[in-house]
């Protein structure tokens, strides 16, 4: 029967042969000092996930209002003139005359 304890003994070995190796942690004078509530407020400010969840009312308002914009009233308008200095050769030909267009669509 093999013994399953040889494996788990070596791995504490390891960790604590790296632990005991590993240089202490120095107070740095970069290192910031935090209340909880600091710590916290900060990491809220930071959450890129709570910004875009705050952007996304406003985004959903201004899409709602581009999609109504479809409803709202429209007004256009053209507006032509055609003058002609040719005599004209029959009758029924609009040479020599004006021409004046209008048109409202709304």
């Amino acid at each position: 029967m093999t013994s399953r304890r040889g494996p788990i003994v070596l791995v504490l070995l390891f960790l604590v042969a790296g632990l005991a190796g590993a240089p202490a942690v120095a107070a740095d004078a970069d290192a910031w000092r935090l209340a909880l509530r600091e710590a916290v407020a900060l990491a809220l400010e930071r959450n890129l996930d709570l910004a875009v969840s705050r952007v996304g009312p406003k985004l959903a308002e201004q899409d709602e209002s581009i999609a109504r914009a479809d409803f709202d009233p429209s007004l256009t308008g053209r507006v032509s003139h055609d003058e002609s200095e040719e005599e004209p050769t029959s009758v029924f030909s609009r040479q020599g005359s004006t021409l004046d267009q209008f048109q409202i669509t709304w």
